[in-house]
């Protein structure tokens, strides 16, 4: 269920963070697997983070970036403020 909607939307697509059009990214079902795990951490850790992801899954920084991205688009947490964790929006049930 929580997959099903990570994957809606617009085409299952995010802004990378670019200000250019052809920078948008497929979701891709590895992606939402992966947003899936992130938020059972998330939800144990009450935090949300590039090292805790890569800590916790042992994946590497482009994913546990490229996941962040995912979950800010979809409104689960919020943006980067410096070094602390991103604050949790909304979970999921």
């Amino acid at each position: 269920m929580i997959k099903r909607r990570i994957l809606a939307g617009a085409s299952a697509r995010f802004d990378a963070g670019s200000r250019h059009q052809a920078d948008k990214i497929e979701i891709t079902d590895e992606d939402a697997d992966l947003a899936v795990r992130c938020i059972e951490i998330i939800r144990k850790e009450n935090a949300a983070s590039v090292a805790l992801f890569q800590r916790c899954l042992g994946i590497e920084y482009t994913q546990a970036t490229r996941t962040l991205r995912i979950l800010e688009a979809r409104g689960i947490i919020g943006p980067a403020v410096g070094n602390e964790p991103r604050p949790i929006l909304k979970l999921p049930i």
